[in-house]
């Protein structure tokens, strides 16, 4: 089966869509390992780690980290930086 898929280096306005597959990357590798209560708690916290995001990229962009999206079917899935 054919999909759909692109990878995008990530600018400014993607960091909310990378934090979010950050975070549900954690919730679902984790599970069982860390305690739940922690794993829950990075949804909760999600606002304050794209605002943590957004105030290093500039930062990070100059020191050569570039992060990138998986999309797939325009749907973000995957996140490396």
């Amino acid at each position: 089966m054919y999909m759909n898929y692109k990878i995008k280096r990530v600018q400014y306005a993607d960091l909310a869509d990378y934090m979010q597959v950050n975070c549900k990357a954690w919730q679902e590798s984790y599970k069982g390992i860390l305690n739940d209560k922690f794993l829950s708690k990075l949804a909760v916290d999600l606002e304050e780690y794209i605002k943590r995001q957004q105030e290093k990229f500039d930062k990070q962009e100059e020191n050569g980290i570039r992060k990138f999206l998986l999309f797939v079917e325009d749907k973000p899935v995957g996140m490396m930086s």
